[in-house]
């Protein structure tokens, strides 16, 4: 039994038909943003939306659980762009969903972005720790409305009732109902 993450450009129903069988059981796709012109624009990862919702169909019918990773506060994206990516994690509705915030370390693309759009507002590199305080405060949103766009998003996929009925149904020992707690 194994598990693996995976860009969404690099699977086809055969290769995942081989993955299944060589024991599989798991696989996380990076998905970034659940809007077109974002990830065109900003995130440059050269993937489609039509291209993501096939790979997670064929990861399915392959019989393999999924997860999504998503970055929401990219520089230049919007609030609208940030909650069109929730409702796009939701559509996914993949097994685990990891949201990050966007964390735009110096001299990457991503850096001068942020400066183009707003200010950075990391001090030092302890800023950098990677948890939910955001690093960069745009131009279209405050670091408070991003914070509150990050609950959200977990609040909202986590939270709806055939979420919760799916990790109902999943506990078949004390360990799992543990598991899920700790999840919570």
């Amino acid at each position: 039994d194994w598990a693996a993450h995976t860009r969404v450009d690099t699977l086809s129903p055969e290769l995942l038909a081989k993955m299944k069988k060589a024991g599989c059981s798991y696989l996380t796709l990076g998905v970034e943003s659940g809007n077109q012109y974002v990830l065109d624009n900003f995130v440059k990862k050269g993937i489609k939306l039509e291209n993501v919702e096939k790979a997670f169909k064929w990861t399915r019918e392959a019989g393999i659980m999924t997860g999504a990773y998503f970055i929401i506060g990219i520089p230049g994206e919007t609030k609208e762009n940030m909650l069109e990516t929730i409702e796009f994690a939701k559509k996914l509705n993949p097994d685990i969903v990891n949201f990050n915030i966007a964390r735009p370390m110096p001299k990457t693309e991503m850096y001068e972005l942020a400066k183009k759009y707003g200010k950075i507002t990391a001090k030092d590199w302890d800023d950098y720790d990677f948890d939910a305080k955001p690093v960069f405060e745009s131009n279209l949103w405050t670091q408070k409305e991003l914070e509150e766009i990050y609950r959200l998003a977990y609040w909202s996929f986590y939270f709806r009732p055939s979420v919760i009925l799916k990790q109902v149904l999943s506990i078949r020992s004390a360990s799992d109902l543990k598991r899920i707690f700790r999840g919570g």
